[in-house]
């Protein structure tokens, strides 16, 4: 597996290897060193990581990553997770929390959003994000929550959130592969992004065995789906850069809704194979259209290119 190098200028990188958070492992060994056990609170699946010493003094629980058969096993977890309280008052919890990673991170503003408060450092595709729900915040009375019943502790506490950004990087010969890359047609960048900015958003987890890490020299496949010129990978980059090799390609479908109630839309999907105990195959968004039928014929273009099938929906309508 290829494992991106620590950037020297990523504090938040740095601040879990400083504390000796393997943010590096694919989750099979994390599960191996760990286990696997359900959160007290949440009663979700999680493996709760413990370093050698903690990533700040006041958290309730160990950092955790949540356990879903959608995410590779093969795959780092790039998401952590944890609740910080040092007492009943939201506002009071979250300042010394933000008070705590300051030190690591340097200085944030803590600042309301909406119905809650937070406050948030970026680096790159990595972050670290606090939040909490004060109760003079909120419209509507708090939720009979069954985790809030197990720990009242969650419904005060800041609630942390640590994304690493990770993404593969290319191989060889996926190196190859985009040097060749043969395009079928424009796909539109759905996203506020451009090859050469700094930050790039990072990738669904569930998605991370597709999608890699982009670098400066893939203007040409930019804003484009393709192939390879042997024909063995599909390639399309818009919010994210997907290299995908032909064989684990099932197949195309977009789903067709037309206008009711709302305006309508269609999506265009590919179906890839996985190769872990998990589910069979994934389905990747290509691109959206506005109306049902925007996409018919792009669908039948790149799934000829990719000499595979193709399934356009009945229509359902979009209520």
């Amino acid at each position: 597996m290829v494992t991106r190098p620590l950037d020297a200028e990523n504090l938040v990188h740095r601040l879990l290897d400083s504390t000796d958070v393997p943010w590096r492992l694919p989750r099979l060994d994390l599960e191996k060193r760990y286990g696997i056990r359900k959160h007290p609170a949440y009663g979700w699946d999680v493996i709760e990581i413990e370093p050698s010493h903690p990533i700040i003094n006041s958290l309730i629980y160990p950092l955790s990553v949540q356990v879903a058969p959608t995410f590779s096993p093969y795959q780092p977890a790039t998401e952590f997770s944890s609740v910080s309280y040092v007492c009943d008052d939201e506002r009071e919890n979250i300042q010394r929390t933000a008070e705590q990673f300051q030190h690591s991170l340097g200085p944030a503003l803590v600042a309301p959003k909406n119905n809650t408060i937070q406050c948030e450092w970026v680096f790159g595709n990595a972050a670290v994000r606090l939040t909490v729900w004060p109760a003079d915040m909120q419209s509507l009375p708090e939720p009979n929550n069954p985790s809030h019943q197990r720990d009242p502790r969650l419904a005060r506490g800041c609630h942390i959130e640590i994304r690493t950004g990770f993404r593969p990087l290319l191989t060889p010969i996926e190196r190859l592969w985009l040097d060749s890359f043969v395009p079928i047609s424009p796909i539109p960048v759905t996203q506020i992004i451009a090859v050469g900015k700094v930050y790039r958003p990072s990738g669904s987890q569930s998605e991370l065995e597709f999608i890699r890490e982009p670098d400066e020299n893939l203007e040409h496949v930019f804003g484009k789906i393709g192939r390879s010129a042997d024909g063995a990978a599909l390639i399309f980059y818009h919010a994210q850069l997907y290299v995908i090799p032909i064989a684990d390609v099932v197949g195309f479908e977009t789903m067709r809704v037309q206008a009711a109630r709302g305006p309508g839309y269609s999506t265009l999907r590919v179906e890839c194979r996985t190769h872990y105990g998990g589910p069979p195959t994934k389905e990747l968004i290509i691109r959206c259209g506005d109306r049902a039928d925007d996409l018919n014929e792009l669908t039948q273009k790149i799934a000829t290119a990719a000499g595979k099938p193709f399934v356009l929906s009945p229509y359902f309508l979009d209520d």
